[in-house]
């Protein structure tokens, strides 16, 4: 998933930016069983395997058999090629064999297969000035075990980086899968085209038409490799068990996931649809077994408000099928969705999605930035953007909808800080291009459980946590950038430099502190009725403390009480929902059963009456 999620940032990124992007996705003919043994040896001794272990592994890869057996007739011949079959080592083996390969082809690469990205470290997502400087990174290929895909800027880029990964696989003793006597290739290429890029192009044109139109313009006749070779092009992929269209819509991908998803509700149907299972019951199933398969790859879907709907539809349809309302009753009675999501526990599908698009950007956030996909998430090309309303990206899903649905949170009034980092966010990022520089989500997603803490209240109105914990540390770090911007723009640059070089920056001294002076002995004397004053004083206040000390002890031992009962009856209530679900689907197997031993049995009955009338009418 993370890797289909770096081509499609990477697609969208050079769409964004009016730029084409040609893609091979490749595919090797029995990739596993090919690997010569000779070279694998040698590529571990390269990659600074241990001497002894190198010689482990060739002796455990010499002499293999491989035994098969039909009925009663056995055969054996020897495995002279590829990596031990069921062996837990072997795909550890095969990835290193890989990056060998996949490294060493980057010296034969052509110039179009390099596509040049800037990136800054902060949490702009989109929208960003083209100009703006930032720190330059290329990006060619990602590699997933035996799946990799290529990218590269023209069509000609993509013939010549197709014929070299092709010779060069052959040189390590592995085949790339192309269509041979008008046979289709398994490995694929695709062409993403950018939009709209000629200007006497018709304004009345949607967008959509405006794709066909440039892609049936270019050059997408399949690609000749090895003289006889051929790589065809496609419109849809799946990779890594998403899909990925040519004109870079999610609908393909949403779709499938609906009917994937229904057919793991159906499964269970029997169980969803049962009156005698707690409603929790069926919530914590129902996001285990069915949100599971429908939000698989989620975290990056830039969903337009026909994508939506459909997920909206699907979500509200197994919603009324486990509460056990038609959609008659839902008419008549005037039931709205929400009231039926509430009854279930279940928060509506797209703040599910947007619960589970936060805790990724946190997660990505928080990587190092030495990440492809940490770079690509807030990168940028150093080219123009296309004339008009841009099409919907990871950064404007995110501004637009989710960050919107926090601010309109009733929350936010008690938490001003955090309500300013999400505005910025929200499109308003008044210090990208100038020296000064506001709080925005970033700043917050550094922290992992404030982080958590926001994406906890995008689905909850009753918070089990205090605003207080959420707001008071989002206002230390306004404070602390608010003393890094007025250090000034030279003070930040050498900061950065002393970065760069490796060297301990040491911590700015704390703010309104004083450096002690020393005091005198005979300030120190006091008389003795102050000194009974104050020592009376402290004894009442200890008095005081251990007071509040025993009775919060005793709060809390309630408390602990209470919880440790709670879980006693929840327990008890899920042993007995099981046998409840176990019954059930017993229940249903025996009325099957039992409806067909009786038809079969009136059956042979009524045979059997008819066959003594007719022997009592011979007789």
């Amino acid at each position: 998933m993370q890797y289909t999620n770096l081509h499609k940032i990477n697609f969208k990124k050079r769409s964004e930016h009016n730029k084409d992007t040609w893609v091979l996705f490749i595919d090797l003919v029995k990739a596993f069983d090919t690997v010569n043994r000779d070279c694998l040896i040698d590529v571990l001794a390269k990659l600074g395997v241990p001497p002894n272990l190198v010689q482990i592994i060739g002796v455990m890869h010499e002499k293999v058999m491989v035994k098969f057996e039909v009925g009663d007739a056995t055969k054996e011949f020897p495995s002279t090629v590829g990596v031990k079959q069921g062996d837990n080592l072997a795909p550890v083996l095969f990835v290193m064999f890989m990056q060998v390969v996949m490294e060493t082809v980057m010296k034969k690469w052509p110039a179009g297969g390099f596509l040049t990205y800037k990136a800054k470290q902060d949490g702009v997502l989109h929208g960003r000035d083209y100009k703006t400087e930032g720190d330059d990174f290329d990006f060619s290929s990602s590699l997933y075990a035996d799946d990799a895909a290529a990218t590269f800027d023209s069509r000609e880029a993509l013939a010549e980086g197709t014929e070299t990964l092709h010779q060069h696989f052959v040189l390590f003793g592995m085949l790339m899968h192309v269509g041979r006597d008008g046979a289709k290739s398994k490995t694929e290429a695709m062409f993403c085209p950018a939009g709209r890029r000629d200007k006497s192009a018709k304004i009345e044109d949607d967008a959509s038409t405006r794709l066909e139109n440039i892609y049936s313009a270019a050059d997408t006749s399949p690609i000749t490799v090895d003289g006889n070779g051929c790589v065809h092009f496609c419109k849809l992929f799946k990779y890594l068990g998403s899909f990925i269209s040519w004109d870079l819509n999610d609908e393909h991908e949403v779709m499938d996931r609906i009917q994937k998803a229904s057919r793991s509700f159906g499964a269970m149907n029997c169980v969803f649809r049962a009156r005698n299972i707690r409603y929790i019951v069926k919530n914590r199933l129902y996001i285990t077994l069915v949100c599971s398969i429908l939000l698989y790859g989620s975290e990056n879907w830039c969903l337009t408000q026909k994508v939506m709907k459909k997920l909206q539809n699907f979500h509200a349809e197994c919603c009324r099928a486990m509460s056990n309302v038609s959609m008659y009753r839902t008419w008549k009675r005037r039931i709205s969705t929400r009231a039926i999501n509430e009854r279930l526990g279940l928060p509506d599908i797209l703040t599910i999605i947007g619960q589970r698009n936060m805790a990724w950007l946190g997660k990505m956030a928080r990587m190092p930035f030495t990440c492809q996909i940490r770079r690509l998430l807030t990168g940028y090309l150093d080219s123009s953007r296309r004339v008009g309303s841009p099409r919907m990206t990871f950064g404007r899903t995110f501004v637009a909808r989710y960050a919107a649905m926090l601010l309109a949170h009733p929350a936010m009034d008690r938490m001003p800080s955090v309500r300013e980092a999400i505005a910025n966010s929200m499109g308003l990022y008044k210090g990208v291009n100038d020296d000064t520089e506001y709080i925005s989500w970033y700043d917050i997603a550094l922290d992992r459980k404030l982080w958590e803490m926001l994406t906890q209240l995008m689905s909850s109105e009753n918070l089990s946590f205090k605003l207080k914990d959420l707001e008071e540390p989002v206002a230390e770090l306004k404070s602390k950038r608010d003393d890094y911007c007025k250090r000034g723009a030279a003070a930040r640059a050498a900061e950065y430099n002393l970065k760069l070089a490796g060297l301990v920056i040491p911590p700015p001294p704390p703010r309104h502190q004083s450096t002690p002076t020393p005091i005198a002995p005979d300030c120190v004397r006091r008389s003795a009725r102050t000194r009974q004053r104050s020592n009376a004083g402290k004894k009442s206040d200890e008095g005081d403390y251990q007071v509040k000390l025993a009775k919060w002890s005793r709060k809390r031992n309630a408390v602990i009480k209470k919880k440790e009962l709670l879980m006693k009856q929840r327990r008890k209530a899920r042993s007995k929902e099981t046998e409840v679900i176990l019954s059930t689907m017993i229940k249903v197997r025996i009325e099957k059963f039992s409806s067909r031993f009786w038809k079969t049995k009136q059956r042979k009955k009524a045979a059997g009456g008819a066959g003594a009338d007719a022997m009592c009418t011979v007789s």
